[in-house]
């Protein structure tokens, strides 16, 4: 992301910027994001590619339960207090998508 920034933050206004100033914008770009906003911006990925591969791929039951217990794992490291919120929205999501989308022999 910071070469990114980078590059859109050193065209600005058509304009070139030092080398000082650049190091200067991707230090306040990256600061931005809190390590927290970061992790769970990462667990909110996880848990639509999870979406996508129940509902949009012809990945076994097994695997997905791979990558359910892997996002559950990450939900309690992410936030333990409240992991009946998650049991309540991710979970019972996972499973309405299992049985809306999965066909069972």
């Amino acid at each position: 992301m910071a070469n990114a920034n980078h590059k859109l933050v050193a065209q600005i206004g058509g304009q070139q910027l030092s080398d000082f100033k650049r190091t200067w914008v991707d230090y306040v770009l990256n600061g931005i994001m809190e390590p927290n906003e970061q992790a769970y911006r990462n667990f909110r990925h996880h848990a639509d590619r999870l979406c996508f591969l129940i509902v949009g791929s012809d990945c076994s039951d097994r695997e997905i339960d791979i990558e359910r217990l892997h996002l559950r794992v990450q939900a309690a490291t992410l936030f333990p207090e409240k992991m009946p919120l998650y049991d309540m929205v991710y979970e019972s999501r996972f499973r309405r998508l299992r049985q809306q989308f999965r066909k069972r022999p």
